[in-house]
């Protein structure tokens, strides 16, 4: 399992190559992250000159400096999360907040963790997931063109969201 710095080197790198690519026309972009990607999510949102204008999490909290960042942010939780509690959902909308960062937190009843997941059939929540994933496009602010969105495969299996 590559660490996160690793991690973050590497989506850097991809950031960098796509704004060279010829079909690229903007410097804003979107970023999705599931779980341990959303924390990784929040650590690359909080690096200036990336262009992250729009980070949708899932299940996922990062503490840290806010200041620099250009993001708005649309944070999707579950209800009952051994892996990210209320606490640490309340030390992240305080470092939001306290940055002036526009964010959007999202708590679905009678959820676990992965409930997005529909092959972790313990947590899998159907009707949360639909309304999370109807709530997804259309966040990004205004600005930021969002084309069509395809709804990533499982994530059960900590694979990263590759579009």
């Amino acid at each position: 399992m590559a660490r996160e710095g690793e991690s973050s080197c590497f989506i850097i790198r991809q950031i960098e190559y796509l704004r060279r690519h010829e079909a690229v026309t903007g410097f804003e972009i979107g970023q999705l992250g599931f779980s341990m990607d959303g924390h990784c999510a929040f650590r690359l949102a909080q690096q200036e000159g990336l262009g992250i204008a729009a980070t949708v999490t899932f299940y996922a909290a990062r503490s840290g400096n806010f200041s620099p960042t250009r993001s708005s942010f649309l944070c999707h939780f579950a209800e009952d999360d051994d892996w990210v509690s209320a606490a640490v959902v309340r030390k992240l909308a305080g470092r939001l907040d306290s940055a002036r960062v526009p964010v959007t937190f999202r708590r679905y009843p009678g959820t676990r963790h992965w409930f997005f997941e529909s092959d972790c059939t313990d947590a899998f929540a159907p009707r949360a997931a639909e309304l999370a994933w109807k709530r997804t496009p259309r966040f990004p602010k205004a600005g930021l063109p969002i084309g069509h969105v395809a709804r990533p495969d499982s994530r059960c299996k900590g694979n990263s969201v590759r579009r």
